[in-house]
């Protein structure tokens, strides 16, 4: 009886030991999570505070070359600068645009607007002409800065549509930004400041890839590779090179009029053999799931506009600026550093897979097998 009494009491004291180093082992993770949270917040804080006071370099005689500035970002930077008494290279696909309108209202010498087609050797050529002939009118003004905004989004699966829309979105998005780069670059490096700027927009997009965005991921995925190799072969011209990374915004390039009839479109150029694989039920949720996704673009682009407006302005930059919030760079540092990948996958399908529904193929051949 005592022997069974002992090793009741061994037993207990066995759970009790499990369970205290079990808690213990709760508490320190707890803890851990806490004190990273903590230490995030304060170093995003000592981030945020502007210790020294940012010096600001001076507009006089300064140019700006800014692409895409029919609407949008571009149209944004291209007023906020010239407010700020920069010269302004405005270059617009359309010259009856909106936003190449609202620039020619402003009826200022300081403002040259022109055609430029990023994807067009000519016109790149042709515009390059036009800011020259201007330069050599105006001998005491040098380009300063390149902002390469022009852009644009298609969304769908690898496998729907046709090559082309692919081909579109790394055309303009990254062929377009270095071939607008190579061309402007000697004018930087003759400038008459001994320094010069290269501001290129790409998108959180390009370090998180998402199913149904894998066009523009992989397109803003070079621009970012682009920027890095750029920064560091321009070192030597004391050109500095910025990547602004944006979240999703509400500018022309998330119009939902615009992408319904891309959706329809791409689905009327996917090959039957593939139709029939996924079925229309599953391309209506994958059309339902992007447009929810679309919706919650922000629409205050003002941020956006600022940071693109700092990278050029300031005397000293930072090579990204990642316009996001706290919780939202917690959460990109949380993705980037420490989720494992089968973790980021599975939430994309759960986000962005899953809800479009199960496809054609998988439902029949369920269905035979329960026969």
């Amino acid at each position: 009886m005592e022997s069974k009494q002992i090793l009741f009491f061994c037993a207990i004291l066995f759970v009790f030991y499990l369970l205290r180093t079990t808690l213990l082992i709760i508490v320190h993770y707890i803890a851990y999570v806490l004190l990273i949270y903590f230490a995030w917040n304060l170093a995003f804080f000592l981030y945020s505070f502007d210790f020294v006071p940012k010096k600001y370099l001076g507009t006089k005689n300064r140019a700006i070359l800014i692409t895409g500035c029919d609407s949008g970002f571009g149209l944004g930077v291209a007023e906020a600068l010239y407010a700020r008494g920069f010269y302004i290279f405005a270059t617009c696909l359309d010259t009856e645009s909106l936003g190449a309108k609202k620039l020619k209202n402003l009826n200022d010498e300081r403002i040259l607007i022109t055609q430029l087609n990023v994807t067009d050797d000519a016109s790149v050529k042709k515009a390059k002409k036009e800011v020259e002939d201007y330069l050599v009118r105006h001998k005491d003004v040098s380009l300063w800065a390149l902002v390469n905004n022009a852009g644009v989004m298609s969304l769908c699966e690898i496998e729907f549509g046709n090559l082309d829309h692919i081909y579109k979105q790394i055309e303009i998005n990254c062929m377009g930004l270095i071939r607008t780069t190579r061309s402007f670059l000697p004018l930087i490096r003759h400038n008459h400041f001994g320094r010069g700027r290269i501001i290129n927009i790409a998108s959180q997009a390009g370090r998180f890839a998402m199913p149904g965005f894998s066009a523009y991921c992989f397109s803003k995925a070079m621009v970012i590779s682009f920027n890095d190799c750029l920064r560091r072969e321009m070192h030597k011209w004391n050109i500095e090179v910025v990547s602004i990374e944006p979240h999703l915004y509400r500018t022309n390039l998330v119009n939902l009029q615009r992408l319904q009839k891309e959706f329809d479109l791409f689905w009327n150029e996917t090959d039957e053999s593939i139709q029939n694989d996924y079925g229309r039920s599953y391309y209506e949720g994958f059309q339902r799931t992007m447009i929810y996704s679309l919706e919650t673009a922000r629409k205050d682009i003002e941020r956006v506009i600022n940071a693109i407006k700092e990278a050029v302005i300031l005397s000293k930059v930072q090579p990204y600026y990642r316009i996001a919030n706290k919780h939202e760079l917690i959460r990109l540092w949380f993705w980037e550093m420490i989720a494992p990948i089968w973790l980021i996958d599975l939430l994309m399908r759960k986000l962005l897979t899953d809800c479009n529904g199960t496809p054609a193929m998988l439902t029949n051949r369920v269905k035979s097998k329960s026969n």
